[in-house]
């Protein structure tokens, strides 16, 4: 069974290869169910004038700050972090550095007690605990 949306479909969208779409024929097999999604009004107000308006005030978030303006703020040891930066995987624990930090943030807590994970961990941790 396939879901599809009238918005987006395997058959017409052409960001899905072609083996992606005989993937998807070959586990739907031929029950195609249409899917009417209405469109979220906020999303759409946002995709319209986000970055067309000179002013926007519903915004949830600030402005936000180019690289080059941010590390103008920055001191000179935090320079020197950027400047020697390596994208890539880092420690699984999160990066000592950044764990260091947000421990400073507690009055008991040391780094070695802090863990730094993206969303889906921290919720999928926090489920298998409760």
């Amino acid at each position: 069974m396939r879901l599809i949306s009238q918005q987006i479909s395997t058959a017409t969208n052409p960001n899905i290869s072609t083996s992606a779409r005989k993937l998807s024929n070959e586990i739907s097999g031929d029950k195609i169910i249409k899917m009417k999604l209405n469109p979220f009004k906020l999303e759409r107000y946002f995709a319209k004038y986000e970055f067309s308006a000179k002013y926007l005030l519903s915004s949830s978030d600030c402005d936000g700050l180019g690289q080059k303006q941010l590390l103008q703020l920055a001191d000179e040891e935090t320079k020197n972090l950027w400047d020697n930066l390596h994208l890539g995987y880092t420690e699984s624990f999160g990066h000592p550095l950044l764990r260091q930090e947000i421990s400073k943030l507690y009055q008991e807590v040391n780094k070695d007690e802090v863990l730094v994970v993206v969303p889906e961990e921290g919720i999928f941790i926090t489920l298998n605990t409760m």
